[in-house]
């Protein structure tokens, strides 16, 4: 309960830095799930055929698997940014 107070009083005293992590956090997830459904849409090309080429869909697994990681890191990174202190991370630079 402590932790939630604390990041109350902060997003309060720290209105745009916080209304600039939240946007970006905000970026983050929406990015990561487009990517995420656009990886879901190429896997799923060629699986309607009997015969299909197994090399494409290789291909496309390597593709979703680098979407995925992409994604994975583009929200853990907006996480990141949007739970800081602003005002510790500015301490140390």
């Amino acid at each position: 309960m402590n932790l939630v107070i604390t990041s109350w009083r902060n997003l309060r005293k720290h209105k745009l830095v916080s209304s600039i992590n939240i946007l970006g956090l905000t970026l983050g997830l929406a990015s990561s799930l487009l990517a995420i459904l656009f990886a879901i849409h190429e896997l799923s090309y060629e699986s309607c055929h009997k015969r299909a080429d197994p090399t494409l869909m290789f291909h496309l697994s390597g593709a979703g698997i680098a979407i995925l990681i992409l994604a994975t890191t583009v929200f853990w990174q907006s996480w990141q940014a949007a739970t800081s202190n602003p005002v510790e991370s500015i301490k140390y630079e």
